[in-house]
């Protein structure tokens, strides 16, 4: 890579002159959040639940005996997402399977506890809050409230002071499937009504998928044969009613029809990863809109073909507005359960395919598309990896397309030393571009103009040092190639026993992209902080 350097220095001096590429806006993957115990195995990432600026990631096993599950906090600082807080229980045991489902949004998140010890499971959700003081702590556990009531916490909806939960029931044997709905008051979780649908069978897993939006819930039911899908309304009484039964004319046994649903308003997408219509096995979505006479009629079914048998296609989904997310974590057109996300848009009214998503490194039963969840031009894909000797991951790609610099805003300390990983993902169209990390002690603003790309930094002398001095001590890895994805690793190392002089400062970091064939400047990342103290 020495070689390299004199050949991008050149053409750094002309940035200037040289016009920058244009920016594809497509979902890009740009941090990559490892389970926090890897290598332990414990599905890190089975379930995902994101809002706003602050995300809940769940972890239903840690591979090690007493295995009861932990769930974590991350909280997003620019583009950067930093573990902030574990969520844990004091009264686990082994196989609760704490973290199978999770919800958040501000400063409350549920997390779902499917395993109690029992051949059936009643199951539970616990509810954790956040002080002012940034701690997390357990305010309350839910438990189930009817007798009939099995798997209780399976699925969670939150929205507001509002939540559902679905507890799906027990199978041929045992109780039917509900759902629960709690207002927060005074700091508690209140149960306010228990949903029951029209077709109340036996095995119809009802509640096993639950979405709620304002005063709507959407329930998947994926058994019971086809598999149903309901929406319900609530009236200006409070009360919870059935508005829609959704079953679509085309679908058959086993479909599963109903195993994840997804609602935005007056659209709900209900998914069957077992439908065989077209391609067998292929699974299928199904899109339904509510019209001005308040009837919900189907307005589109969405099929791909997958290039693998059983992709399990619609898996996991998150709608908004008119762009729908859908995982498919078994697909096995690279790997065998590598898994993808496949991207739909709604263009003059008709649904079309956009895009395909993968992860970075896709391996042997990753299952990239577990989960997904979207907050504003965030998109979270959970990847489990059911399999070892693989570890659970969760991909983070920003829906703006940009390349984004993450490290967490920390303070190093002079005396100590000490080091900030940094992040590089620029989006797989740079896939073998190269790259080169520059710094300041000036700012990030005003910008630095290089030709039509605006770079985020205030030159000066430390400028001139990164960009003369690449792979420093200080910037180990500073210049490189981008991988097949369009990602690479750095770090900021501050060496102990640093000058005084260095107390107080902010050192900013931001990276360049480069093409691999002219070296002319196409674009740059955010600038990323970094403190040094005493």
């Amino acid at each position: 890579m020495s070689r390299l350097v004199p050949s991008i220095l050149p053409s750094l001096v002309v940035l200037s002159l040289v016009g920058g590429g244009a920016v594809a806006q497509m979902p890009c993957e740009v941090l990559r959040i490892e389970n926090p115990l890897a290598p332990a195995d414990g599905a890190f990432g089975n379930a995902v639940a994101i809002s706003g600026d602050r995300m809940v990631v769940g972890m239903y096993g840690t591979g090690v005996a007493p295995d009861v599950g932990s769930a974590y906090v991350f909280d997003r600082d620019g583009a950067s997402w930093t573990q902030s807080a574990q969520l844990t229980i004091p009264d686990g045991i082994n196989g609760a399977y704490f973290g199978w489902s999770v919800a958040v949004d501000g400063d409350v998140a549920l997390v779902g506890r499917r395993g109690d010890g029992q051949l059936l499971s009643k199951g539970a959700v616990y509810v954790f809050q956040r002080a002012s003081s940034g701690t997390w702590s357990q305010t309350q556990k839910l438990v189930p409230p009817a007798p009939e009531a099995w798997a209780f916490g399976w699925s969670i909806s939150l929205d507001g002071t509002r939540v559902a939960i679905g507890s799906k029931g027990a199978g041929s044997a045992g109780p039917k499937g509900r759902v629960f709905v709690y207002e927060l008051e005074d700091g508690q979780f209140v149960l306010k009504q228990k949903l029951v649908p029209s077709l109340d069978n036996l095995s119809d897993w009802f509640g096993h998928s639950v979405a709620l939006q304002g005063d709507r819930i959407a329930v998947g039911a994926n058994k019971g044969g086809t598999g149903r899908a309901y929406v319900f309304d609530r009236q200006e009484s409070g009360t919870w009613v059935q508005s829609a039964l959704l079953l679509p004319p085309d679908l058959s046994s086993a479909d599963e029809y109903g195993y994840a649903v997804a609602l935005d308003g007056d659209r709900v997408a209900v998914s069957a990863p077992g439908h065989d219509i077209p391609w067998g096995n292929h699974g299928g979505i199904y899109i339904f809109e509510r019209d001005p006479q308040g009837a919900w009629q189907q307005a589109a079914k969405l099929s791909v073909f997958a290039g693998s048998t059983f992709p399990r296609f619609g898996w996991s989904m998150d709608l908004s507005g008119d762009v729908l997310f859908a995982g498919a974590p078994e697909d096995g057109e690279i790997q065998m359960g590598a898994g993808k996300v496949h991207v739909f848009r709604r263009i003059d009214e008709t649904w079309t395919h956009d895009s395909v998503l993968h992860g970075s490194e896709p391996v042997f039963n990753r299952w990239f598309g577990n989960s997904v969840r979207r907050s504003g031009d965030w998109l979270a894909v959970g990847a489990p990896a059911h399999v070892s000797p693989q570890w659970g991951r969760v991909h983070m790609f920003s829906l703006a397309g940009l390349p984004t610099l993450s490290g967490a805003t920390i303070a190093l300390s002079n005396n100590a030393g000490g080091v900030q990983p940094l992040q590089l993902g620029a989006c797989q169209s740079h896939a073998g571009d190269f790259y080169l990390i520059l710094g300041s002690i000036s700012g990030a603003e005003p910008a630095l103009p290089l030709g039509s790309v605006a770079v985020p930094l205030v030159p000066d002398f430390y400028t001139q040092f990164t960009l003369s001095q690449p792979n420093s001590a200080l910037l180990p890895a500073s210049i490189g190639q981008l991988d097949p994805w369009g990602r690479a690793y750095a770090s900021f190392e501050l060496p102990p026993a640093s000058p005084p002089s260095t107390i107080g400062l902010t050192v900013h970091h931001a990276f360049l992209v480069l093409d691999q064939t002219t070296l002319a400047l196409e674009s740059a990342s955010n600038a990323v902080p970094v403190t040094i103290g005493p």
